[in-house]
C-alpha cells in the first residue's frame, strides 16, 4: 500500500503546523518558493534529475534509452549524471529538459546558482575596469548582473 504524505503549513501566529486540506493543495508549490516559509534561503543540490526521473517512475536504463545513450552500461551513465560525477553535456541537459519537461536550470539549479554568482562576481569586477569612453549602457547591463545574482539573493 502506497504512503501519503501530508503537506502542513506553520500558522504565523501560534507557530503550530498543521495539515492542508487537498482542496488547498494546488496552491503548495507556490508556497514552496515563497519567502514566508524560509525555503528561498535554502542551497539548492547540483541537480535534481534523480528526483524528476523518480516522480515519472522510470528506470536509469529507460532514461539513457531516451537520451540516445548507446553501448553498456547505460544506466552507469545516467547514475553519474545524476551523482554528479560527471557533469552532461548541452546537448544531454536539453535532452533531459525534453524528458522531465522542466527548464534546464531548474534541473541542474545548484549548478546554475553557482554559475550565476561567478557571473555577477565577474560583471562586479568588469563594471570597475576604466574604460576610455564611458558608455551608460554598458555599466547599466554590468550593474544589474552584478546585482541580480549577488551572494544576498541566494
Amino acid at each position: 500500500m502506497a504512503r501519503q504524505h501530508s503537506v502542513f503549513c506553520k500558522h504565523a501566529n501560534s507557530g503550530k503546523f498543521t495539515p492542508l486540506r487537498r482542496s488547498l493543495l494546488h496552491g503548495y508549490p507556490l508556497a514552496l518558493n515563497s519567502n514566508e516559509f524560509g525555503y528561498s534561503n535554502m542551497p539548492s543540490l547540483p541537480n535534481y534529475l534523480r528526483t524528476n526521473r523518480k516522480q515519472i517512475a522510470l528506470s536509469q536504463e529507460e532514461v539513457a534509452f531516451l537520451l540516445g545513450i548507446k553501448g553498456m552500461d547505460k544506466g552507469g551513465k545516467v547514475s553519474r549524471d545524476e551523482n554528479r560525477a560527471r557533469i552532461p553535456t548541452l546537448e544531454t541537459a536539453l535532452a533531459y529538459e525534453a524528458i522531465y519537461g522542466k527548464p534546464t536550470r531548474e534541473l541542474f539549479a545548484g549548478l546554475y546558482d553557482q554559475a550565476a554568482r561567478d557571473v555577477s562576481s565577474r560583471a562586479k569586477i568588469l563594471s570597475y575596469r576604466k574604460n576610455v569612453t564611458p558608455d551608460p549602457k554598458r555599466q547599466q547591463a554590468l550593474s544589474e548582473l552584478a546585482l541580480r545574482y549577488s551572494k544576498s539573493a541566494f
